[in-house]
Parts: structure tokens; sequence; C-alpha cells
């Protein structure tokens, strides 16, 4: 038997699980393939310790184009939280503190789950319990 095709095939095969691996955890992905959530320092571009409202804007503005040149569907992109929402002391700035507290506040919703109208507990679109 010629050892040549499955030897081709396998290091085809390693290959392109490989190139998808790598693909997957590129920039903005964890190891999940994820995008990241932005940090303080991403938002806060001049460095000075809070984030304006015109820092915000900005890093929106970039991160939308972003997804939309790497064909990403918006979908709620208008239900983002406005900037007087984020800031919780209304001083016009938001803190480190602010920011933390508003990410925790978002992470925590729903004990992890999803916010939709989904089935939950993993039914998934499973219809016939049966199946």
């Amino acid at each position: 038997m010629d050892m040549k095709l499955p030897i081709i095939a396998l290091v085809s095969l390693v290959v392109a699980v490989g190139v998808g691996a790598a693909g997957m955890n590129g920039p903005g992905n964890n190891m999940n393939g994820n995008a990241q959530m932005p940090q303080f320092s991403d938002f806060d571009t001049n460095q000075d310790g809070v984030i304006t409202p015109d820092e915000l804007e900005a890093f929106r503005t970039q991160r939308i184009a972003e997804r939309s040149a790497e064909g990403r569907v918006m979908r709620n992109v208008n239900n983002a939280p406005t900037f007087e929402t984020l800031d919780l002391n209304q001083d016009q700035m938001i803190d480190e503190q602010e920011f933390n507290n508003n990410c925790n506040s978002n992470m925590m919703k729903g004990n992890g789950r999803g916010k939709g109208n989904g089935r939950g507990n993993g039914q998934g679109f499973r219809q016939n319990n049966n199946l």
C-alpha cells in the first residue's frame, strides 16, 4: 500500500486544525474565541484616570468600525448604555471604580444566564423531548 496518501491526509488535517485554532485565539479573543471584555485603559486613551464622554464615544465608534469591517452583525448597538447611565456619581467622568462597578453589575445580572426568551437549562432548539 502506498503510504503517501495517508501521510498527506494526516498532514493536511493537522495544518487545518492548527490554522483554525490560531484564528480563534487572535487579537481581542480569549481561548474560547470570544471577544474579551475591554479594560479601563482601552477607554482612557489619554491615561488621566477617567473616561470622558468623548473617550467613550471614540472607543465605541472605533470598536463598531472594527467589528463591521470583520463582517460582524451589529445586533445591540443601539442598546448600549449611555454615558449618563455609566457615570454613577454624575460627575461627567467615569473613574476606574465606576467602570469596574458597571462591569461587575452587568456580568452578574442573571447569574450568568442569557437575557433572552430562550428555553434555558440546555434545552436549546430541541422541539421534541423524546429525541
